[in-house]
């Protein structure tokens, strides 16, 4: 498996090849480069002998450049080519860890600067001295209200104000409001309409109630001139399009983008109570 990292920038590419550890079998794994290339470095941080050649080769050339286990090299490729193939061989078993085989490509000769040997002579804490790093970015502190910053790299984050401060999602405020239109009653009437502000999008409304033989609660809204009107929603139990109930246990669902008031009608009642609750989304 690979994982490759094109840095633009610098036309640095690398490539990390991790070995298998079962089995301990020799292989070979083509890698593709995005552009020409005439250098290459390798860091090998395995047990295992690798071999690096020019082109897509599906056997091992009589002559190439070994790197030993634990080592790395900084070499010259045999012509600017687009694709190399890299060979690993074994006699022994593969070491568990990291078991990676790191490999960097330029169009210019890679230099590499070691900062330590790890134990095994590992190849560790090895840096490429002439390709500069990716810089980050220091975000500066933000202002009050709502900031939002796509994809950087960070150095350090300030304390943020107060606000609602995103870095990589983008948050958008949710207002939700429980509202109650008709409470425990058992006498018809429009209950207590609810006034929309005019940012709501959506209604869910249930109904329920105490034992009673007959019910009917009309969905209404009303516009600017404050007339209702019936409104067809959706019972979420079966998807069933509507303006009225006439059962309990019932949960519907309303557009009511862009009107001002809502309300649930009771028209008809026989014994018992009835409660019309609902939440409000904008």
């Amino acid at each position: 498996m690979s994982k490759n990292v094109i840095t633009q920038k610098t036309n640095l590419y690398r490539v990390i090849i991790q070995l298998p550890i079962a089995g301990a079998t020799s292989g070979k794994q083509t890698v593709p480069i995005p552009f020409a290339v005439d250098n290459y470095a390798l860091i090998n941080n395995t047990a295992a002998t690798v071999l690096i050649a020019d082109g897509e080769l599906f056997s091992k050339p009589g002559v190439a450049t070994q790197i030993s286990p634990f080592t790395y090299i900084s070499s010259p490729l045999e012509q600017e080519t687009q694709k190399v193939t890299v060979f690993w061989d074994t006699t022994t078993v593969i070491q568990d860890g990291s078991n990676t085989i790191e490999l960097m490509f330029a169009n210019e000769e890679i230099r590499l600067q070691v900062g330590s040997l790890a134990a095994a002579g590992v190849a560790a804490n090895v840096t490429v001295a002439n390709f500069p790093a990716v810089q980050a970015v220091t975000i500066p502190a933000l202002p009050t209200g709502g900031n939002v910053i796509g994809v950087v790299g960070v150095n350090a984050l300030p304390a943020l104000s107060t606000g609602t401060n995103v870095i990589g999602h983008v948050i958008s405020d949710i207002k939700l409001s429980n509202i109650v239109l008709q409470n425990a009653v058992s006498v018809v009437g429009v209950g207590s309409p609810y006034t929309l502000t005019g940012s709501e999008k959506t209604l869910v409304i249930e109904v329920t109630g105490a034992a009673n033989t007959v019910r009917t609660v009309l969905f209404q809204v009303c516009g600017l001139s404050g007339v209702y009107y019936p409104i067809q929603g959706v019972r979420l139990s079966d998807f069933t399009v509507g303006a009225q109930s006439t059962n309990l246990g019932e949960m519907w669902q309303f557009d009511v983008t862009g009107v001002t008031g809502v309300q649930a009608n009771l028209t008809a009642i026989t014994g018992g109570t009835v409660t019309v609750t609902g939440r409000v989304v904008g």
